[in-house]
């Protein structure tokens, strides 16, 4: 069991991720800038326990995390500041 590093994450969404921001109008007539970071991979065994230790890696910097199954063979993890 290796702990995940922060270049490991780097590496990872640089080769299979997708980085975007979104803008949000606030109440108080200014922006929120959203960073959201979605990895997209096949469903099986080993991707799920993959997607625990990057939910438990978020997590332990307070950020949050979401794990969308929105196809039968593939599921995505999206990761919010």
């Amino acid at each position: 069991m290796n702990k995940t590093s922060i270049l490991f994450i780097i590496g990872f969404v640089l080769g299979d991720g997708t980085l975007h921001f979104r803008l949000r109008n606030s109440d108080k007539s200014s922006i929120w800038l959203i960073p959201t970071l979605l990895l997209p991979q096949l469903k099986n065994k080993y991707n799920a326990h993959f997607f625990s230790i990057l939910t438990n890696f978020f997590e332990s910097l307070d950020i949050n995390t979401y794990i969308v199954n929105n196809a039968k063979d593939s599921e995505i993890i999206e990761i919010l500041n």
